[in-house]
């Protein structure tokens, strides 16, 4: 059997004399071991066979009355663990006791219970059934109870033991601590004197110091003020040298203006004479065409001319040949005739001699024009006098046959004007 240890008085007064009754499997192990204490004369003792003992149990009643009371903490066979074989013994000791956690609460549930159930409170105090109280304190001698506070005094005396040996050798470190320091103490005082020596020999130097430390820090002032007063300068030199610099821009800046205002009106200007050039190279590019169709024209009348004095010199060759054979044939002929004939074909030919080489004149100027190149930009006075020389050539070449021709004369205009 095992129990908390916050129930061991209690279960103790529950069991009270019961338990030193010696559990039996059956009735003849009960009746063997009553005869065997008659043979030997050791006394009495209750025995418990497995067999025959029942459990004991309170009635719905009662039961549901006290475990609504205040303070009820179990029905004293609950509060024990055991075997499941010895169920039958436990429920009849202690199925019919009520454990209560103080004496208030155990008589207030004893009073609705009419005291027809056995109570216990923690420290011991016994509301037995009929009304009657028992309690007050007598040292135990039932070893089934003193078992576990003789375990608990036990472990309180391992701890006790192993606090004990940590203590000593607490104070064994202490001591050997103490030996030391008494042996640094001593160390310490035996070099006290050359300690203050030190001291002093620090003092001296941290004066000496100080006063170092005081001089640099005048001579730091004296730095501060002098670069101070430098710099200061310096930024007067230099704001002096960006204003004169700042000037200098704005009257560059003012000049570029000027220089964009004049760029604007003279792009103006070339604006209009590249307009104007513009107008005049349609206006020549037109004239080519026309001299183009012209100088075809003049060419194919060339060519007409030419095959028609070849048909004459043919003729002539042939009248001439029949005016000097004189054979029969061409007697025939009125010689007369052919002579008219004759002149009028010599006087064809020269009216058409002479009209050829016009039309050569015609077809070597139409061919200069159509040399004249347009492609680079070029100056207003050089366009006008190549319009003026192009319109004298188209006048002359339709009055006369000598050529007359503007020399060394190249007109350029910028396409993309």
């Amino acid at each position: 059997m095992s129990f908390s240890k916050d129930y061991q008085t209690a279960l103790e007064i529950a069991l009270g004399a019961s338990s030193q009754q010696i559990i039996v499997e059956d009735e003849k192990a009960a009746t063997r071991a009553i005869d065997f204490l008659k043979r030997n004369r050791l006394g009495r003792a209750t025995f418990l066979p497995l067999t025959t003992i029942k459990a004991r149990q309170l009635s719905p009643r009662n039961m549901e009355l006290i475990q609504t009371s205040a303070g009820f903490l179990g029905i004293a066979n609950d509060l024990v663990t055991y075997e499941h074989r010895f169920e039958q013994i436990f429920q009849n000791l202690l199925g019919v006791t009520a454990i209560f956690d103080t004496t208030e609460h155990a008589r207030e549930a004893a009073r609705k219970a009419n005291y027809q159930v056995r109570m216990v409170t923690l420290d011991g105090t016994e509301l037995r059934t009929g009304g009657s109280y028992a309690g007050g304190a007598n040292r135990s001698q039932n070893t089934v109870f003193v078992k576990p506070e003789l375990d608990s005094l036990k472990q309180e005396m391992q701890a006790l033991d192993a606090r004990l040996r940590e203590a000593e050798q607490e104070v064994e470190t202490k001591d050997n601590l103490l030996k030391q320091a008494q042996e640094y103490l001593a160390s310490i005082q035996s070099q006290g004197e050359q300690a203050r020596l030190e001291q002093q020999r620090a003092q001296l130097a941290y004066q000496q110091s100080q006063e170092q430390l005081q001089e640099i820090q005048e001579l730091l002032e004296a730095l501060k003020l002098e670069l101070a007063t430098d710099a200061t300068q310096s930024l007067q030199e230099e704001q002096e040298s960006l204003t004169e610099q700042l000037a200098a821009i704005e009257l560059q800046k003012e000049n570029l203006n000027r220089d964009i205002e004049t760029m604007k009106s003279d792009k103006d200007v070339l604006q209009q004479k590249v307009q104007n050039l513009q107008e005049q190279l349609a206006e020549l590019r037109l004239q080519q065409t026309e001299w183009l169709s012209q100088q075809s024209y003049e060419q194919t009348d060339a060519r007409r001319l030419e095959e028609t004095i070849t048909q004459l010199e043919v003729e002539e060759h042939q009248l001439q040949l029949l005016i000097e054979q004189g054979d029969a044939q061409v007697q025939t002929v009125d010689v007369e005739q052919l002579a008219n004939q004759l002149t009028q074909a010599q006087a064809k030919k020269t009216d058409l001699e002479q009209g050829i080489i016009r039309k050569r004149f015609e077809l070597d100027d139409l061919e200069g024009l159509s040399l004249i190149h347009i492609s680079e930009p070029t100056r207003l006075g050089m366009i006008s006098y190549a319009v003026f020389c192009l319109k004298k050539q188209k006048a002359n070449a339709r009055l006369q046959p000598p050529r007359i021709t503007c020399k060394d004369i190249t007109i350029q205009v910028n396409k993309s004007a």
